[in-house]
């Protein structure tokens, strides 16, 4: 796209067909388009935390503004992040076979990078499911089928494809995941909520994963006079890893912290036409199933000093012959040893004994 050969982390300037122009770092050409990162639109100072692609047809012109630092030229130069994740990339792929994924971005939240990777197989399992889904568009057996599979889960992830405003509140399309199954509720055929259903969104089983729960809390209270409990907002748990109460969407969030195929695009659809074409059933199912993966990665990380606590515990336990000594050696304070310890613990149940003697 441009007149020049690109070369990775060159700064360019993409002028839009709609007049916009955005400066950022160049990572690759797709089939589709450019991508890029670190993008940032003129007369603006906020820079986008993922990856982008501009495709060809909203593309005018692409010019180069400065290019990329070059690499070390030492015979023993370490290669620089980038280079290194290039390598693995290019590795991996010719070994695997794997789907081509752009160069991976490290996102790093108190010093722990945490983009999770998906495998071949990972991505197939993601797309078999979202094309065998449960479309419930009327109160008949498969409605009540899943009622019944979602009073029996702990966690289930509910995602509103329609957008909620106060004065003009819609029934939505409700896309709700399990661990197995993946259920999509069109609200605006159902009508009004049945008493199972709010039982379901209100009861503390399941759990609700949800992004950005205040939109749908909304609907359900004043709407179907229904409450939401016991719910885990992704978007809650990013504004508290990034100590900061920026606003992101769910597809940027997804960006953020998965690294997907370039393909795995989630387009918008215009939800309030009936009836609803196949493309976007499979991505109301896409948005759920990621937002499924999205809770149990940020539990990875929310309890990542947890999991590395219990490492060192394992790893001290077999080297120890007594409980007491386990304790002192990973606090690291000096102790008297097992015997010790035994012997003053006689003298102290001895101690009590004559007490209680006294008193009789």
């Amino acid at each position: 796209m441009a007149k020049k050969p690109l070369e990775l982390d060159d700064k360019i300037l993409i002028e839009l067909n709609g007049g916009r122009c955005v400066t950022c770092d160049y990572i690759r050409e797709s089939k589709d388009g450019i991508v890029v990162r670190n993008s940032k639109e003129a007369g603006s100072e906020k820079i986008a935390p993922y990856n982008q692609t501009f495709y060809k047809t909203e593309v005018k012109r692409v010019r180069l503004i400065q290019k990329a630092t070059p690499p070390a030229t030492q015979d023993n130069a370490i290669p620089s992040t980038s280079q290194q994740q290039q390598n693995v990339l290019s590795a991996n792929n010719n070994a695997t076979g794997a789907i081509p994924k752009s160069p991976h971005v490290e996102t790093v939240v108190n010093g722990t990078v945490v983009k999770k990777e998906f495998n071949e197989r990972g991505i197939e399992e993601i797309q078999h499911r979202t094309r065998n889904t449960v479309h419930i568009a009327q109160h008949d057996d498969k409605y009540h089928n899943a009622i019944k599979d979602l009073k029996q889960q702990e966690i289930i992830a509910v995602h509103s494809e329609s957008k909620f405003g106060r004065l003009d509140m819609k029934r939505p399309v409700l896309s709700i995941s399990t661990t197995a199954n993946v259920y999509i509720f069109d609200m605006l055929r159902l009508g009004a909520m049945k008493k199972e259903m709010k039982e379901v969104m209100s009861s503390d089983l399941p759990r609700k994963v949800v992004h950005g729960s205040s939109g749908l809390a909304d609907y359900l209270q004043h709407k179907e006079n229904c409450a939401l409990n016991n719910v885990f907002d992704t978007l809650l748990v990013d504004f508290n890893l990034k100590k900061s109460h920026e606003y992101i969407t769910l597809p940027e969030c997804y960006m953020k912290y998965f690294e997907l195929p370039d393909d795995f695009v989630l387009q918008s659809f215009d939800y309030s036409v009936r009836p609803l074409p196949k493309n976007a059933l499979i991505r109301a199912a896409l948005n759920s199933i990621l937002l499924m993966k999205l809770y149990w990665h940020m539990n990875d990380i929310l309890l990542k000093p947890i999991f590395t606590a219990s490492k060192e515990f394992a790893k001290i336990y077999p080297n120890v012959e007594h409980q007491v000594d386990l304790m002192m050696m990973y606090n690291n304070k000096e102790h008297p040893g097992s015997e010790e310890i035994e012997l003053n613990a006689m003298e102290h149940l001895n101690t009590e004994l004559q007490l209680l003697d006294v008193k009789q």
